[in-house]
C-alpha cells in the first residue's frame, strides 16, 4: 500500500508541475501536497525526491519544493542528448523502414503542413512531436525512449520552447520533409545530417 501510495503521488505531483500548477516562483511544503493529495506526509515526501532526482524540482530546508529553473545552458546541453540521441535512431531505423512507415510518415508531414497553413502553433507542435515520436517508435528501446520523454516533460513543465513563430514552424517543417526525402532515397548519411541540423536550429533557438 505504501508503495502505491508513493507511486500516486509521484504522477500526481508530477501532473501539478506540468499543468503550471506549481512553479518556478512558489514553494510548496510536503504538509500542503500531503492535504491536497489527502495522504499522509512519507509517500509525498518520497514522490518529491524522486522528482528531485530527475531534475523537476529542489528541495529547499526550511522552505518547501520548489520548481526546478531550466537555465537556458542546461536547456542546451539537453538538445545536446536529444541530438545524440536521435541522430542514432535515423541512422539505425534507416533499414528497417517498410512502405507502410514512409506512408506514415507522409501522413504526419501533412498534418504538419495543414497546421502551418491554419497558423496553428499548439497544432503543430504536437504534430511536430509525434513525428520525432514515430522515429523513436520505430527503433524501439524503451530506454531511450523514456530518457526523451523525462527530457521533453522537463522543458515543459518551465514552458521551455524553440517554435514560436510562424517562420519557426515553417522552417521545421521543411527540415522534416528533407528528413523523410532522404530515408525514401536511402540516403542516411543525408538524413542524418538534416537531423542534426534540424535540432542545431532548435538549440540555437531555444526561448523562454
Amino acid at each position: 500500500m505504501r508503495t502505491r501510495k508513493k507511486d500516486l503521488a509521484y504522477k500526481a505531483i508530477k501532473q501539478m508541475i506540468m499543468d503550471k500548477e506549481l512553479t518556478e516562483e512558489h514553494y510548496v511544503s510536503e504538509n500542503n501536497l500531503a492535504k491536497k493529495l489527502d495522504m499522509s506526509r512519507t509517500p509525498v515526501r518520497e514522490a518529491l525526491l524522486r522528482l528531485q532526482s530527475e531534475g523537476f524540482i529542489n528541495i529547499i530546508p526550511n522552505k518547501g519544493a520548489v520548481v526546478s529553473n531550466v537555465s537556458v545552458v542546461i536547456a542546451k546541453e539537453f538538445y545536446d542528448m536529444r541530438m545524440a540521441i536521435e541522430e542514432f535512431v535515423v541512422r539505425n531505423i534507416a533499414d528497417r523502414l517498410t512502405p507502410q512507415h514512409m506512408e506514415h510518415m507522409d501522413r504526419l508531414l501533412r498534418e504538419q503542413e495543414k497546421a502551418c497553413e491554419k497558423g496553428d502553433l499548439d497544432g503543430y507542435l504536437r504534430a511536430d512531436s509525434e513525428f520525432h515520436d514515430y522515429f523513436l517508435l520505430i527503433y524501439d528501446n524503451q530506454t531511450i525512449w523514456d530518457a526523451i520523454l523525462q527530457v521533453r516533460q522537463r522543458f515543459h513543465a518551465v514552458g521551455v520552447n524553440v517554435l514560436s513563430t510562424q517562420k519557426d514552424i515553417w522552417t521545421s517543417l521543411a527540415y522534416h520533409k528533407e528528413i523523410v526525402d532522404a530515408l525514401k532515397q536511402g540516403d542516411v548519411e543525408r538524413a542524418v545530417q538534416v537531423t542534426h541540423d534540424h535540432l542545431k536550429f532548435g538549440k540555437t533557438n531555444l526561448i523562454r
